[in-house]
Order: structure tokens, then sequence, then C-alpha cells
């Protein structure tokens, strides 16, 4: 299978980077390469981490842990899209089984046979990545039974008894809300807290939102060209209120939004923000600012928050 060299300059976001930072393109055409999003936009400091992850020869393990909504996830599903790199995944749950990522055995036309899971199947494809998603949400006896692939032994399968080693380039990347310890803020109440001992084997890296410069362009590509550069730039400040908010981060808010901490249950993706524009241009109501947040966010949470946030946005919208 014929690879090429990718400057990684050439990918959206990135083209501050010297020409000399390259990637192997591994597996082009792979079933399991991601697709590219053409709206996308990366962000170095998340970039540098992967790339940097991804040319390391050790066994240990990423994660990627960040508020939700702040592109824990995009960042690795794109960057594997660009470089042409398969991807396999699996979610977190409170009833996810070991077996689930190994595999299962199942009669097939009166033959029993065994079925690889997904990480078996990433662990046998050169240059294939692992994703386990919300990670947090699996039982800590799931996540500690990958102790010794992560110390480079391999996958132990309880359903055959064998040890299956892994292709050049493997790599295992997780993300969390939470950083293993649980959650103490009641927003991410299926977490679990992770084995120390699991987590020692893994880089972790903070995830969170895009600047404002990097989610306008992105913003600026999914809305409609009749609004304003300014007004979308106006909801990206009113969004970056409600998370500094939601994460606690109090004083990094606007002064007018500073008064409403510890009101705010619910934060802004930038898939909300896109969808809140389009419900703009959808309904023609008298308060489409309102309306717009109440049906994209503020109908998500308590009274108090669904206020605030309705206050914030009248300080940012005013005269809209």
């Amino acid at each position: 299978m014929d690879t090429q060299t990718i400057q990684l300059n050439t990918l959206p976001g990135l083209e501050s980077l010297p020409d000399e930072v390259v990637y192997e393109e591994s597996m082009p055409g792979h079933p399991n390469v991601p697709e590219k999003d053409p709206d996308y936009v990366f962000r170095i400091d998340d970039v540098r981490v992967i790339y940097g992850f991804l040319n390391h020869d050790g066994s240990e393990g990423l994660l990627f842990k960040g508020p939700t909504g702040s592109g824990k996830s995009s960042v690795i599903w794109q960057m594997h899209a660009y470089l042409g790199r398969p991807l396999f995944y699996i979610n977190g749950s409170v009833d996810l089984e070991y077996t689930d990522l190994v595999g299962t055995k199942e009669v097939i036309e009166g033959n029993t046979m065994t079925l690889d899971g997904p990480l078996v199947r990433a662990a046998g494809t050169p240059h294939a990545s692992f994703l386990f998603e919300e990670m947090d949400r699996a039982p800590a006896e799931v996540s500690v039974a990958l102790n010794p692939l992560l110390d480079g032994y391999g996958i132990s399968s309880v359903l055959d008894q064998q040890v299956y080693t892994t292709e050049h380039g493997f790599k295992l990347i997780a993300t969390a809300n939470t950083g293993g310890g649980g959650d103490i803020t009641g927003d991410y109440n299926t977490a679990n807290i992770l084995d120390k001992s699991f987590l020692d084997r893994f880089w972790t890296h903070d995830v969170w939102y895009s600047g404002e410069d990097i989610e306008f362009k992105i913003l600026r590509k999914r809305v409609s060209p009749s609004i304003e550069d300014e007004h979308i730039r106006q909801s990206i400040r009113l969004a970056n209120d409600i998370r500094y908010l939601y994460t606690g981060k109090d004083e990094s808010a606007s002064s007018s939004a500073q008064s409403f901490a510890g009101h705010i249950d619910a934060t802004f993706s930038t898939r909300t923000l896109a969808s809140f524009w389009s419900v703009m241009e959808l309904f023609q109501v008298d308060k489409p600012v309102e309306y717009a947040l109440n049906l994209v966010i503020a109908n998500q949470c308590s009274d108090p928050c669904k206020e605030a946030i309705q206050q914030i946005a009248e300080a940012h919208f005013s005269g809209f």
C-alpha cells in the first residue's frame, strides 16, 4: 500500500508549523481511517501532544481530559483522518466488560467462533490506534485489565487464553471528563474513580475550548454568510462566559457575567453555537436570541441557570 509524506502545516490551523514537521501516512484507504471534516481547524497545543505521542516508541497511553464539548474526541478523530491512520474505538459505560474490548464467542452456522473486539483488531493493524471514549465511565476492573498492554506485554484474552501482541505503531488513546479521581461537581455523576496504577501508565493532556479566533474560523464556515462576523464573535464571547462559569473559572468571565457564578450548570460546545445560529435563522420570532438559547441550551438546565444565561446574553447582544 503506497504511503505519502504529509506536512502538518498543510492541515487547517497548523499553517505556522515549519515544513520539517511531517508524518508518514500509514494506512491510506483503510476502512477504519475516519472521514475528514473539511471545516475542522486544529489547535497546535493539542496537535503537539498527539503528534509527539504517535511518534513515541513507548507503550504508555494518552488521556485527553476536559469538560464536555471542549473537543477532546474531535481532535483525535480528525488527526487520524488527516494522517490516514486507522482508528478503532469503544465507549465506556457502567456495564462495559473486558470481553467487549477483546472479543466474544458466537455460534455461526453451528460453529463456535471468536469474534475479535475493537482492541484486538486495533492491535492487529499496523499504525492503528484504539480510542477508549469516556474511559472514566467504565468500571475500574475493566481499565486496570489493560495494565499489561500499557507495559508492552500485549493483550491477554480470557476467551481463548491467548496473548495478542501489537503491530508496529499501535497506540492506546482515551478521553474522559475527569482525571480519574471521580466527580465532585455532580456534572459527571456516572464517572468512576480509576485505579492509580492504571493512570500511572498514561500521559494526560488537559483540553480546553478553542480560542476565539479558531472558533470563529470554524463557525464562519458553518454559519450562513448572512450572519455578520461581529455577531458570530459576540456569540463566542457569550459562550466563553458560560464556559468559564460552568468550570469554576469565574475570574476569567466578563465582569458583567461574574455575578452569576455558581448558577451555571450547562455549557456551550462549538456544535451548540452552530445550532444556535441555525435556530436564529430558522425561526422568525420577536426575541430570537432568547428563543434560540432556550432551544439549544437553556431549557436543559435549572431555572437559575436559564435566567443567568439569558441575562448574560442580554449584555452581549444588547440592541440585536
